[in-house]
């Protein structure tokens, strides 16, 4: 596995085993970002303001992507 892939493998064992975790929803977020993967990067940045809609990463996040205008 690359670098990308056993981080996000782990990120997501971590969120699976606590669905609060919005912290690794973000690293998610941004990495799917990193990797032009925006539509999954959208996800994964409001799943984060869900649990907390404070998150400053969750919401430069979406600006992000409405800058690109996707």
């Amino acid at each position: 596995l690359n670098d990308f892939e056993n981080a996000e493998k782990r990120l997501l064992q971590a969120y699976k085993t606590n669905q609060k975790l919005y912290q690794a929803l973000e690293k998610l977020g941004y990495m799917k970002y990193l990797q032009g993967d925006y539509e999954m990067a959208r996800v994964y940045f409001e799943k984060a303001l869900e649990i907390y809609p404070e998150s400053e990463t969750g919401k430069t996040g979406l600006a992000a992507l409405e800058e690109l205008g996707v």
